[in-house]
């Protein structure tokens, strides 16, 4: 809408003109420029032909002149919209009187319920004669009947309630002329709404190991957009504090109370952009799910390569779930993996695994276990590796033999042990009673102990006095740093004759 007043008042042989501006677009009442982008003002004496540009500062007296203004909206492509047509003014320098002008505008139009109506009356004379009288109407649409206010604008919008209101005003000047009515349509409108600020929080119980989801369902009554959002909580009944909690984890468990208030932005700027109350919810945060605990013991240890081992698992759960899944691992001390089994044991005999030599090695035992979910939704865990050490060693063997056997009583005799499985000790028990008297006696090895074989040696003498008989010789192989262990070797020594049958007298004949 093109609005506008002129006002002159004489000085001298001129009239001072002041023109005052109230052009506004209905749309956008309120905001900055009133929605009005653009103004074309002319302005002419009423008999020329042509339009002089913008507006003059003083007019000569005695003449009638044209005004002229029309002006153009942002609502088109690119913030360019449609112009107005033109509104055009008559006023007179000249002595004969011209009835008074009546015009005004008001603002806001759409108006909130409940607040105040603000008016420009914009009302002139056209030979500058001043105002002295006017006269307000207001009448409900439609069909409503008009109620006179007398010179005060009407503004009893609230208790008149929503609605279009027409309303009219007509003005005197000091000579005594009454203008024609000049009407405005004033459409009173609901005050704004508060928002209703809603949302949900899951899960709950909340572990404290799931990550926390806001499902927000704030809205607006009147449909405004929400441009504010506050969020607030308190933990245990303690204080209040600002923002969203997120991180459980590190808040820890207890008892929440969340809540929620939001703003709205109303389309219309003379409506008051308002808070909702605030919406709480109650988050209970749990226990989140705990690690399992992997523990087993392996025995014996060292164990032989063609000896069972056992593997003792007491794994646990310290949430009470129990264990849903195994992994065992067996790899060389330097951590190669030779082996790795789910939800089933290692090796228990290493001879014919094919590892270290014939079985026989140092080996890193690996477990690790995973738990079920205590509540269905925090996530599964692994326990961290849990490793033994484990020696194999090979069995200790041996075989031997006496020689000569049979022997003559009062011979020496050659006893040789072969060991396999790093013997550290060979002794050699002949029999006991009268003529062996339990001796033992040590072997000493060709080849260092450290040897996984070797061969043992030693000698005895006989008693020259045996009698002729098989006799039994034990010979215990021993191995005591590393799987310690013990085994004999059962022998047979066989006297027959004795050296002197080696001997022959002979008796020469003195004759």
């Amino acid at each position: 809408l093109a609005l506008y007043s002129v006002q002159i008042t004489p000085n001298g042989s001129l009239y001072n003109v002041v023109v005052q501006d109230q052009s506004y677009d209905p749309d956008h009442q309120g905001e900055a420029g009133n929605g009005i982008i653009a103004r074309e003002w002319r302005w002419k004496e009423a008999a020329a032909a042509t339009w002089n540009s913008n507006n003059p500062s003083t007019l000569p007296a005695g003449k009638t002149y044209l005004f002229s203004l029309k002006v153009q909206d942002l609502d088109g492509p690119d913030g360019v919209g449609e112009w107005s047509l033109p509104n055009v003014r008559t006023i007179s320098t000249s002595s004969l009187n011209m009835p008074p002008v009546a015009q005004f505008a008001v603002n806001p139009n759409p108006l909130p319920l409940g607040k105040t109506l603000i008016y420009n009356d914009l009302s002139y004379g056209p030979n500058g004669d001043p105002i002295v009288q006017r006269s307000w109407r207001m009448a409900k649409l439609p069909g409503g009947s008009w109620t006179d206010y007398g010179g005060t604008p009407p503004n009893n919008f609230t208790s008149l309630g929503v609605g279009d209101y027409r309303i009219e005003l007509k003005v005197k000047d000091q000579p005594g002329a009454w203008s024609e009515p000049f009407y405005q349509t004033v459409t009173v409108i609901p005050d704004n709404n508060k928002p209703i600020a809603l949302f949900t929080v899951s899960p709950n119980p909340l572990p404290q190991d799931v990550s926390v989801s806001y499902s927000e369902a704030s809205w607006d009554p009147d449909g405004d957009p929400i441009v504010a959002r506050e969020w607030q909580w308190q933990k245990n009944s303690g204080s209040w504090q600002n923002g969203q909690p997120l991180d459980f984890n590190a808040l820890g468990i207890g008892s929440y109370n969340i809540r929620l208030r939001v703003k709205d932005q109303p389309a219309l700027a003379q409506m008051t952009p308002l808070w909702s109350d605030w919406y709480l919810q109650n988050l209970s945060v749990i226990v989140g799910n705990r690690k399992p605990v992997d523990q087993f013991a392996i025995s014996p240890n060292p164990a032989l390569t063609d000896e069972a081992v056992t593997y003792s698992d007491t794994s646990y759960d310290p949430d009470g779930v129990g264990i849903a899944e195994r992994v065992w691992q067996v790899t060389t001390t330097n951590g190669t993996v030779l082996g790795e089994y789910h939800n089933q044991l290692p090796p228990r005999v290493f001879a014919g695994t094919g590892w270290g030599d014939g079985g026989a090695g140092t080996y890193r035992i690996g477990l690790r276990v995973r738990d079920n979910s205590p509540n269905g939704i925090s996530p599964l865990l692994w326990s961290d590796w849990t490793w033994q050490t484990l020696t194999v060693v090979m069995p200790l063997t041996g075989s031997g033999e006496i020689t000569p056997n049979p022997a003559l009583s009062g011979m020496r005799v050659y006893i040789a042990v072969d060991t396999s499985g790093y013997a550290e000790e060979v002794r050699v028990k002949f029999p006991g009673g009268g003529f062996f008297n339990g001796d033992e006696i040590t072997l000493l090895p060709e080849s260092p102990v450290s040897s996984k074989l070797n061969t043992w040696r030693g000698t005895y003498l006989t008693d020259a006095k045996t009698p002729d008989g098989a006799y039994a010789v034990m010979a215990t192989v021993i191995r005591t740093s590393v799987a310690p262990q013990m085994v004999t070797v059962p022998l047979t020594l066989v006297i027959q004759g004795d050296i002197y049958d080696q001997i022959k007298v002979r008796i020469r004949d003195s004759r």
